[in-house]
Order: C-alpha cells, then sequence, then structure tokens
C-alpha cells in the first residue's frame, strides 16, 4: 500500500493502526478497502475456477496479500 507506520503505533491483534498515530482513521480505512478488494477478487477466483487445486487459490491469495503488505 505504500505507506509506513512505526511498530509501535500497530495493533497486530485488531490488524489495525492505533490511535496513537495522526493518520489512523485514513490508514484503516485504506487498509480496509485494500482487504475487501483481496477478499472479493479472492471470491471471484474460487467462483470462477470452482475445480481449482488449493495451491493456485494459496499463490493467488498471497499475491493479494503481498499487494496489501509489500515488503521493505
Amino acid at each position: 500500500m505504500g505507506h509506513y507506520i512505526e511498530l509501535e503505533d500497530w495493533n497486530e491483534k485488531n490488524i489495525r493502526v492505533k490511535k496513537s498515530n495522526y493518520n489512523s482513521n485514513n490508514l484503516n480505512s485504506l487498509f480496509s478497502q485494500k482487504l475487501s478488494e483481496a477478499n472479493k477478487a479472492l471470491i471471484t477466483l474460487q467462483s470462477k475456477n470452482k475445480d481449482a487445486p488449493q495451491t493456485k487459490l494459496r499463490k493467488r491469495y498471497i499475491s493479494l496479500a503481498a499487494m496489501l503488505f509489500p515488503s521493505k
């Protein structure tokens, strides 16, 4: 997503930016939007490929997760 926050501003349990970050509302909104897009894409892939092997679905889901959580 192209945004950086301090580790202390990340709530790992709730998978949200803590309110201690001045931009938490906007970042959490963006994160929710991107997560929704990834879930929709996965559902679409599953519905189009009912016989798709689990490894193919897993690879697609991992690529969507990489979009949400790019490595530094």
